[in-house]
């Protein structure tokens, strides 16, 4: 059996086409329209890729050359990385001169395990030459994998240990006909590590050259030409752009599904990640080096991590139960990059983590779909929200509680529990393995459900971690139980300021685990506030007259129908102007059932009117003209939100903690309709709120005059409690100083496993 993974070829050649996103870090990357005449032509899965680099026609050929086709999607990589590599240290080596004092140095842990690797690899080679059967050959190769973990465990690299683990249990597992693409990613793996290894010293030379320079004060630039140097950052720049695709193609490759989800297809998302997570370390070194060799940056010497959020990679973590978790994740997103740092959003109820949804695998069983797709948990979930049906979420947890209490078992049923560092899951395998995909600098969660295999992933490899709790139930009993989470590093936001019922839900974290006076991050249009003159200016151009009420009513982001728009319209006793501003969202069938039992008033369908000639109900629309006629009609946008809750004097909603954050940010009481039991932790929203006087809870409809009238009566206006006036410039600054702190730890940097350090954190 004589074989050069080299030559490989594969069959039944399949070509994978898709639009390439429009932004690197976004959904919407397209690279051809580069300024720099960089053209690509990208195929989702995983070849095809051309190239038009003007000032460089010899390495376009050496590109070309190195394209593969594959035989199923996922099965190996888009171009070969380690041409763009040899190609920039070839460009580098001679950019620098004898240093007269060293400044950075190359990791050694990192140098030692690429050298293991390099020699896996090439007894690999070995083996595969040999006359061994494919049973003998998988078995040899499995082998070795688990030499390798062992190697990487006995230097505490758990990440690693981990995924060479999950190889080397995976690999026998494979189908004989899927070797050769599991090859020829060995094959590219060992091509990055060689070519890692020749970029490490002439890249450290080159920055210890430019600190030397810096402090000396002399003109490095001058020493090389304008072309010599726009060169070598054209090719990095096109080089980090090609890592992007990757990422791209690679994360498009993720396979979520646990029942169907092949070894095959296991092991292939395993390489992926293990590739991505080396680009992603040349990625952090070139990027600085390509800011520096533009002038770009700013500060004294060259140190990692960059000043501030400036290009960090921040993780968000979300699910689908509800939309406020998804709302939290998107302002946070907006707010982190206006500090010009690179957030991405993962639905892991959807996405990574779906393929365990118990729901899902028996709904999937037996065939049973949901629209497009096998019904889930997040389906349920949303079904009970949509028709009110809470008793059946509360019923299961009051059981789930008491069978807990009487067999003394810690949790609660849907909440992840805490393995520890020493056992694995396939939750963590995926949570691992996509982290390793971006290598991000920080981690957020906008939900506490799969938090620990989160943060016991997160310390794995020192990634900093910042929990949001979206309710003023912070539940962290039933995450952690009696005991807080060790690792340094975690931190969660404080939902409201000093309100004792809030507080008594952070156990068990300690103080210092806790960040204060930023409450739940809202979008960034709500920190916008009109004054008196402004609110008085949006009511007379809204046609809303100076001494109407302005009542706000929202259906929720999954579109409930309510009856209070009907019922105060025709009201034969409310006494009071009032113009009720209803935000249907999603639920058409809503507005529609308005109009036909209200009346429109001046041919508008928008504006009605009932019996009650002091109430004005008012659908809102969106005002993008082309939205009309559209699903997104009646979706309305933040900054359009945000002028609304300025000019509301009450509310009526329902106790989601977001809806409830918003309102009460903006200091507009509440009116709870509390005619259904609602979730146990919307019902701790609603205490909350009306234990600090900005609520009131509607039980009945008969009440619900009396109840607004006791709503005004309230009064609006800024709470302490609720209101946080520096909260986008706190929230980014905390981001930040998480990841200064965990950088500064020398234990900590370690796991980050960086490609090289400087000399005062030097790395064993």
């Amino acid at each position: 059996m004589d074989i050069d993974i080299d030559k490989i070829e594969f069959t039944n050649k399949t070509e994978y086409r898709q639009e390439v996103p429009q932004n690197p870090y976004s959904n919407n990357y397209s690279a051809a329209e580069d300024s720099r005449e960089t053209i690509y032509t990208v195929p989702v899965g995983v070849s095809q890729v051309s190239y038009s680099l003007n000032s460089n026609k010899i390495l376009n050929d050496q590109l070309a050359a190195s394209r593969v086709t594959t035989e199923e999607e996922g099965a190996s990589f888009s171009v070969d990385a380690s041409i763009y590599i040899d190609q920039i240290t070839k460009e580098i080596s001679d950019l620098s001169l004898p240093s007269a004092e060293t400044f950075f140095q190359s990791n050694g842990r990192d140098d030692y395990f690429r050298e293991q690797s390099l020699n896996i690899c090439q007894q690999m080679n070995e083996i595969l030459k040999s006359n061994s059967g494919p049973a003998s050959l998988i078995k040899e190769i499995k082998g070795l994998l688990v030499i390798l973990a062992e190697k990487y465990l006995n230097e505490f690299f758990l990440s690693e240990y981990y995924t060479f683990e999950h190889l080397s249990l995976e690999i026998d597992k494979i189908d004989h006909k899927e070797m050769a693409v599991i090859l020829q990613k060995f094959q590219k793996i060992r091509k990055l590590n060689e070519s890692i290894i020749r970029l490490k010293g002439p890249l450290i030379q080159l920055f210890n050259s430019l600190e030397n320079d810096r402090l000396m004060e002399r003109p490095f630039f001058e020493r090389f030409s304008e072309e010599k140097l726009n060169r070598i950052i054209l090719l990095t720049e096109n080089f980090l752009k090609e890592i992007e695709i990757q990422r791209y193609t690679s994360k498009k490759e993720f396979f979520s599904d646990y029942m169907e989800k092949t070894a095959g297809q296991s092991v292939s998302q395993t390489m992926n990640a293990i590739y991505l997570h080396d680009l992603n370390k040349v990625k952090e070194i070139l990027d600085l080096m390509s800011e520096k060799l533009r002038g770009d940056s700013s500060g004294s010497i060259f140190k990692l991590p960059f000043s501030h959020l400036r290009n960090k990679k921040v993780v968000i973590f979300t699910c689908s139960y509800g939309n406020g978790h998804k709302i939290t994740a998107a302002a946070i997103q907006q707010t982190l990059k206006k500090s010009q740092a690179h957030p991405v959003i993962y639905d892991l109820s959807t996405g990574p983590l779906l393929g365990k949804d118990r729901w899902r695998q028996l709904f999937k069983l037996f065939g049973i779909r949901y629209d497009d797709h096998h019904i889930s948990s997040v389906d349920i979930f949303n079904e009970i929200l949509r028709n009110q049906f809470y008793f059946i979420v509360n019923t299961k947890d009051a059981i789930d509680a008491f069978l807990r209490k009487m067999l003394d078992v810690s949790g609660k049923d849907g909440v992840s529990p805490s393995l520890g560092q020493w056992v694995n899951s396939w939750e963590k395998t995926q949570v691992r393995e996509l982290l390793m995909t971006e290598r991000p600098d920080h981690i957020i969660t906008t939900y506490h459900m799969d938090l620990n295999p989160i943060l016991e992933v997160a310390e794995e490899l020192g990634i900093p971690v910042l929990h949001i709790p979206t309710d003023y139930n912070m539940k962290f009993k039933e995450v952690f139980d009696k005991t807080s989470p060790k690792y340094p590093y975690f931190k969660s936001l404080i939902p409201n300021d000093g309100i004792e019922e809030t507080l008594q839900t952070q156990i068990p974290l300690t103080s210092n685990q806790l960040v204060e006076q930023i409450g739940i991050p809202l979008r960034h249009e709500f920190y916008d506030i009109l004054d008196a003159e402004e609110i008085l200016a949006y009511r007379r151009g809204r046609g809303i007259a100076d001494n109407e009420k302005i009542l706000y009513l929202s259906t929720g982001g999954n579109g409930q129908n309510l009856p209070h728009p009907e019922l105060l319209a025709n009201s034969l006793t409310w006494d009071i102007p009032l113009r009720l501003l209803v935000v249907a969202g999603k639920n058409r069938d809503f507005v529609t059932h308005l109009q036909k039992m209200l009346t429109p008033q001046n041919g508008n369908s928008f504006i009605l009117k009932g019996k009650n000639p002091y109430v004005t109900v008012e659908i809102v629309t969106n005002p993008d003209s082309k939205k009309i006629g559209t699903e997104t009609e009646f979706f309305i946008q933040a900054n359009q939100l945000s002028k609304l809750l300025d000019i509301s004097d009450l509310s009526i909603a329902k106790a989601g903690g977001l809806s409830v954050a918003e309102l009460l940010f903006k200091g507009v009481p509440i009116v709870f309709d509390h005619r259904v039991n609602p979730f146990s932790w919307e019902l701790f929203n609603m205490q909350v709120a009306t234990q600090q006087k900005m609520g009131v809870s509607n039980y009945y409809l008969e009440d619900l005059e009396s109840d607004l009238k006791k709503g005004l009566a309230l009064l609006k206006g800024k709470n302490r409690h609720f209101y946080f006036e520096s909260a986008l410039e706190l929230f980014s600054q905390t981001v930040s100083d998480q990841i200064q702190q965990a950088e500064s730890d020398l234990e900590n940097v370690n796991k980050r496993g960086h490609l090289f350090s400087e000399k005062m954190l030097e790395v064993s």
